[in-house]
């Protein structure tokens, strides 16, 4: 016999502790994965403000050097089925 399992059959829970700060030009960002729920394989972090994009991610946690202005950061989750709903945005001012 033989034992077969999937990943679920659903996308991963929004992932958990999201936090957004600035220091010297840099914006940190950091969050913990979902605390349930479907395998997570990446992250999509949506950016809007002086820079608007995705940006896709298998890291946790980010530091990157930004130009002065206001950003609005949110983050979801990915998985083989599907992307999560995004985390409520943050928003970071660099002077």
């Amino acid at each position: 016999p033989a034992t077969l399992s999937s990943p679920g059959a659903s996308a991963p829970e929004p992932p958990t502790a999201f936090s957004l700060s600035t220091q010297g030009g840099r914006v940190f960002v950091d969050w913990l994965p979902p605390a349930s729920g479907a395998a997570v394989t990446s992250y999509v972090l949506d950016v809007s403000g002086a820079f608007t994009g995705a940006l896709p991610t298998t890291s946790r946690s980010l530091a990157v050097p930004v130009g002065a202005g206001s950003y609005s950061v949110r983050v979801a989750a990915a998985g083989p089925c599907g992307t999560s709903a995004f985390t409520a945005p943050q928003t970071v001012v660099v002077p």
